[in-house]
């Protein structure tokens, strides 16, 4: 109950002053171009979402992914955060649920986005578990996609290892963060899972601290789009084919994939 009052609290924070609302659009588009280029747009068949974060900021990537689902479920630890996305993704079907433990039946969903979810709870233990349990709910021939803090990124190696109260304070960090995993131990979780590991990237390269300080300039000016502004970003994500990708990339991404009952999987 204490974690779900703390991410009610920041969401009505966020909710209050959307000041970062071009730098969750540019997310959202970064994040729609991974799911394209994976073969997971259009979604079809029940879609997963466990992270409505998103949702309550913009809507735009919900909105994609229930274009054809059917149907979207989304799912986030805090009511006032369901609440918000709620109002922009009405087609969705959400839920108050921790994504350690999903009222949802074993092998229920086709496929499951996980994006930067799993990095805010509290041990490695608890991610591990997540896996598992995300695992149980995907169907035969399901597909998984997850995303994590990368700890190879240089600031969020530095960051994992500054005091959260002081990053907080100076406003570089805004809501707790929890340990997280490389992109060789997150594809090892996915297969100590049940699962079968398709594809595996790094996203996000641009500089994060520059994209939001310019996107809250764009907005005090009252800039609420910018196409130029997502070109401009969006145009690092060609570090994504660079041998230095896991220093560049904010996120780590496994797309993983559950392959039917009695079949082999990959050791």
């Amino acid at each position: 109950m204490s974690e779900a009052r703390y991410w009610n609290g920041v969401s009505d924070a966020w909710q209050a002053t959307d000041r970062d609302h071009l730098w969750r659009g540019l997310s959202d588009a970064l994040h729609l171009r991974l799911l394209r280029a994976w073969g997971l747009l259009p979604a079809r068949g029940v879609v997963l979402k466990t992270d409505l974060f998103d949702e309550a900021a913009t809507g735009r990537l919900g909105r994609a992914l229930a274009a054809q689902a059917s149907p979207l479920l989304g799912m986030d630890l805090s009511l006032r955060t369901v609440q918000a996305a709620a109002r922009q993704a009405p087609q969705a079907a959400l839920l108050v649920a921790d994504v350690r433990a999903l009222p949802l039946a074993s092998g229920s969903v086709n496929t499951i986005i996980s994006n930067s979810t799993l990095d805010h709870l509290s041990d490695v233990a608890q991610i591990h578990a997540a896996l598992v349990e995300l695992a149980r709910v995907l169907a035969d021939e399901g597909t998984l996609l997850v995303t994590l803090d990368n700890p190879q990124h240089p600031l969020l190696w530095l960051r994992q290892r500054l005091p959260w109260k002081v990053l907080h304070g100076l406003g570089l960090v805004p809501y707790r963060l929890g340990p997280t995993l490389s992109l060789a131990e997150l594809s090892a979780a996915c297969r100590s899972a049940g699962l079968t590991v398709a594809q595996t990237g790094a996203i996000v390269h641009g500089p994060r601290v520059l994209a939001v300080q310019v996107g809250r300039l764009l907005h005090r000016v009252g800039v609420r789009a910018s196409p130029a502004y997502e070109r401009a970003f969006a145009a690092w994500e060609g570090l994504a084919r660079w041998p230095t990708r896991l220093a560049t990339g904010r996120f780590v991404a496994v797309l993983a994939l559950k392959a039917p009952a009695g079949l082999p999987r990959e050791a």
